[in-house]
């Protein structure tokens, strides 16, 4: 009988421990999220870095720089390389008067900073780039001149026709035909009107090339169009017919 009693009972606490391991079971699922129940997280206290009052501010690299004159500070570079650090450095602040201390610098007397000028007029907004470019069109320098067309030739045709309007108005001779061939790769109402429209800046003895090139870009269009003497009587047939045409010199009335 005894050992009956024992057996019920050994039984009953087995029983009850299985009983609590699964309770405990459950509220650990329930906490960790089993269960369907949600987790809940644990926030964070999130301290934030203070800066010791103690400790200074490294000085900016170019401070000896602020409030100068990019030209003047250029201009007084003795070597090569104090001018080029001084384009580079100027550059890098982005001061208003940048341009001009690029134009400055395309009569440099070291080519590589001639042709560092041009190429660091493409940093500038498009009307400082294009000043800076209307310049270097005009050089002596044929790589100069070269980079250049390169550089403009992504730019609007209202800039790309005030940059050849000087090369043909002040440019060596060299550059008129350069501006020329330039402009015909895309032959654009704004850069013919700019042809026409020189006037007394043109020099005289310039004059025929551009008329011959005012021809040439008028026939492939279609339609009569006569033999220009000057380029004034070329300024009264567009004046009559320029409705007749469309941005890329094509005739739209035939």
């Amino acid at each position: 009988m005894a050992n009956y009693l024992g057996n019920k009972v050994g039984v009953g606490l087995a029983i009850a421990g299985v009983v609590g391991i699964a309770a405990a079971a459950g509220w650990m699922l329930a906490t960790l999220g089993g269960g369907g129940a949600k987790v809940v997280p644990i926030e964070k206290e999130v301290v934030e870095a203070k800066a010791d009052p103690k400790v200074k501010a490294a000085p900016h690299p170019l401070e000896h720089l602020f409030g100068k004159d990019p030209v003047a500070y250029y201009r007084e570079g003795k070597s090569a390389k104090e001018r080029m650090d001084a384009i580079s450095n100027f550059m890098a602040l982005g001061d208003d008067n940048n341009y001009a201390m690029l134009k400055a610098a395309l009569d440099d007397v070291d080519k590589e900073i001639r042709m560092f000028a041009v190429e660091s007029a493409t940093s500038l907004e498009v009307a400082h780039a294009v000043d800076v470019w209307k310049k270097s069109a005009t050089s002596t320098d044929p790589d100069v001149r070269e980079m250049t067309w390169s550089l403009s030739a992504t730019y609007p045709m209202e800039s790309r026709a005030a940059i050849c309007r000087e090369a043909l108005t002040k440019g060596p001779k060299e550059a008129v035909t350069e501006a020329i061939n330039e402009m015909t790769v895309t032959p654009e109402r704004p850069l013919f009107e700019m042809m026409l429209t020189m006037g007394d800046a043109l020099p005289a003895d310039r004059a025929p090339t551009v008329l011959k090139a005012i021809q040439e870009w008028l026939v492939p269009g279609g339609g009569q169009v006569p033999v220009f003497k000057s380029i004034p009587e070329a300024v009264k047939f567009w004046e009559a017919q320029h409705q007749n045409y469309d941005e890329y010199m094509l005739r739209v009335d035939q």
